[in-house]
């Protein structure tokens, strides 16, 4: 019990308790900052995948379409196999309904977020289709490396607070402590204006 009562009566330091909370604050701040910064980008990648799935698919049905007509099949291999090599595109298949000939390619590894279809036609007359799968695998890197860096600069500002703040605030609070102590001081010893002339603080 008297153990107890020692530990209760020990001395704390207030600008400890201050780096203490500063700390738990700027970690907490910055913490949902990198969050909701992560979400935001993750958003707008998928709107920009989106983007790029409609200007892929248009551009492969225009240029697939005339070799798809003279069913040039070397030339459609070479633009299937080109498109594939993308980074935002998982795999991608040409399918001909002229010549019963179909194209399908993808990247090992790489699972597709969603994929769209388009009409390859020339001429009006439709010859077939090209359906691409998008890959959010580029920008899944670019968040990764985002969040690492933003991490670190983290980790590095709370390890710098830390060891700045403590001595900092303990020189801050030193000299009104010491100018309130004396007021004190001098309150006792019979002076009943000192608080009135000298409390430079309105805290």
């Amino acid at each position: 019990m008297e153990a107890f009562r020692m530990r209760r009566l020990q001395h704390h330091s207030i600008a400890q308790n201050l780096t203490v909370g500063l700390f738990i604050a700027f970690g907490l701040v910055t913490g949902l900052a990198l969050f909701a910064s992560v979400r935001f980008s993750s958003r707008q990648a998928n709107v920009e995948l989106e983007e790029k799935a409609k200007e892929y698919l248009t551009s492969l049905t225009d240029i697939l379409a005339v070799p798809l007509w003279h069913f040039n099949e070397q030339v459609i291999e070479a633009i299937g196999t080109s498109y594939v090599h993308n980074d935002f595109i998982a795999a991608l298949q040409i399918q001909s309904e002229v010549g019963n000939w179909n194209f399908a390619r993808d990247e090992a590894d790489t699972a597709p977020v969603f994929s769209r279809t388009g009409v390859i036609a020339y001429q009006g007359e439709r010859l077939g289709e090209v359906t691409i799968s998008m890959t959010s695998r580029y920008y899944a890197l670019l968040n990764r490396r985002f969040f690492w860096s933003y991490a670190v600069t983290l980790f590095l500002m709370l390890v710098i607070l830390s060891l700045l703040s403590g001595g900092l605030l303990r020189e801050l609070f030193r000299k009104p402590f010491m100018q309130f102590i004396n007021l004190v001081n001098a309150y006792a010893s019979g002076d009943d204006e000192a608080f009135s002339r000298h409390i430079p603080y309105i805290e």
